[in-house]
């Protein structure tokens, strides 16, 4: 994990956070994807990328480091990410994360267009992805040990 200055603005400021699943040279070029389309997507939408978090394998320190970093500023803040797979996959880990950025009153948004909690839709897809995360953790079948 690794945490990078990106810029310094009066702009709406948001964090970012890169992860790619593989370390080394791959790992890297994801990351720079990654990075470049935060910047774009940041510059279209009037956002000053502060900072950038990022994150190989399956370390995921850097994902709860920018979001206590998102969460302890003071002002608006928004967390930005390549796409929602890039924080978390799992339905209970997305709740507890969505929670304490909106209780806040703070954001999350994805480059990639799948969700942006600042409008409406964004906000009712969050709750649709609770409801199915609730629905599938209920409707798992009990493990044996």
């Amino acid at each position: 994990m690794n945490r990078r200055r990106e810029n310094q603005s009066s702009q709406l400021a948001a964090i970012g956070y890169l992860y790619s699943a593989v370390g080394g040279l791959t790992g890297s070029a994801a990351i720079e994807v990654q990075r470049s389309s935060l910047h774009a997507f940041c510059r279209k939408q009037g956002l000053a990328l502060d900072f950038c978090y990022t994150d190989f394998a399956l370390s995921r320190r850097g994902r709860m480091q920018a979001v206590r970093h998102l969460l302890n500023r003071q002002g608006p803040q928004v967390l930005v990410i390549a796409s929602l797979a890039r924080l978390t996959r799992n339905p209970a880990v997305f709740s507890r994360i969505v929670d304490r950025i909106l209780a806040k009153g703070r954001d999350l948004v994805t480059a990639d267009g799948q969700l942006d909690t600042r409008t409406q839709p964004g906000r009712l897809m969050v709750e649709l992805m609770r409801v199915c995360g609730e629905v599938e953790r209920d409707n798992a079948a009990p493990t044996l040990h």
